[in-house]
C-alpha cells in the first residue's frame, strides 16, 4: 500500500516483475466513486502521470481472491466502536458481493472486481450479514482473532490521542478480504462507514446499542459486542 507517488516509483525501481495489478482510491470519496483498477505498472503510471492525484491510495490489486459459491469475489464490512471502555468488535459481520462472477481477465468490469454496494444498487445478493452465508460460517473464529491480534491495540491507541473534551464513541467500518489461501487482508478502515438501505438497518441497530452503551459498561456476554484484547490461540 503506498500513499505517495515517490514512495510508489521507489518500490517500482526495486521490481523486475511488471505482472502485478493495482487499485488507486483518491481520499473523501465513498461508495466506490473514483475507484480505478489496472492491469499493470504501465496503465497505472500513465495514470498518474495525466491526473496527479494529491490524496490518494495505491495498494496491490488481490488477484486470487477467496470466492463465493465458487465465482463470486466479496469482502467483508466489520464494525468497530472505539469509547472510553476499550476497542469493540461488533458481531454484525456484512458480507458485500460483486454481481457478476469474477475474471481476472476481465479487470475493467467493476461489476466482477468492486464489491461497493452503492455502484450496484439495491440488491439482496450483493449484502448480506455473514450469519445468512453458512458457506463462510467456518471463518468467523478467524476473522475475530485477526481484529484481536491487529486492530484492537492500535485502534485504542487512535482513539486515546483524541481530546478527551470531545470524544465520546467513534464507530468505524472495517473491510477485509480474503486470498485462495485463506489469509485475510485489511483493504481499509472508514472513518463514515456507511452503505446502501440493509447496511442502514444494521448500522441504527449499531448505533443505538453504542448509545446505550456508553451510559452503561460494554462487558455483557449478550452485548452484540466483543471486547478486543489479546488474540485468541
Amino acid at each position: 500500500t503506498f500513499t505517495s507517488i515517490n514512495d510508489y516509483k521507489n518500490y517500482q525501481t526495486k521490481q523486475q516483475n511488471n505482472n502485478n495489478k493495482w487499485i488507486i482510491k483518491e481520499n473523501l470519496s465513498w461508495g466506490g466513486e473514483n475507484i480505478k483498477v489496472f492491469d499493470n505498472n504501465e496503465q497505472l503510471n500513465e495514470y498518474l502521470l495525466k491526473n496527479n492525484p494529491k490524496s490518494f491510495i495505491i495498494q496491490q490489486y488481490i488477484k486470487n481472491p477467496l470466492l463465493l459459491e465458487k465465482y463470486y469475489k466479496f469482502d467483508l464490512r466489520l464494525f468497530i466502536l472505539l469509547c472510553d471502555e476499550g476497542s469493540f468488535l461488533c458481531d454484525i459481520f456484512l458480507v458485500r458481493v460483486c454481481p457478476e462472477k469474477y475474471n481476472l481477465d476481465n479487470i475493467n468490469n467493476i461489476k466482477q472486481h468492486l464489491t461497493n454496494v452503492h455502484l450496484h444498487g439495491e440488491n439482496k445478493f450483493t449484502s448480506r450479514q455473514f450469519s445468512s452465508v453458512p458457506e463462510l460460517h467456518y471463518l468467523k473464529d478467524k476473522l475475530i482473532n485477526f481484529c484481536h491480534k491487529y486492530l484492537g491495540q492500535f485502534l485504542n491507541s487512535h482513539y486515546n490521542s483524541i481530546d478527551e473534551k470531545i470524544r465520546s464513541y467513534h464507530l468505524l467500518g472495517i473491510d477485509l478480504i480474503l486470498d485462495q489461501n485463506e489469509k485475510i487482508w485489511l483493504l481499509e478502515i472508514n472513518d463514515n462507514a456507511g452503505g446502501d438501505s440493509s447496511i442502514e438497518s444494521y448500522l441504527a441497530q449499531i448505533m443505538a446499542r453504542a448509545t446505550i452503551s456508553t451510559i452503561k459498561p460494554l462487558k455483557k456476554p449478550h452485548d452484540i459486542f466483543i471486547e478486543l484484547k489479546e488474540p485468541i490461540l
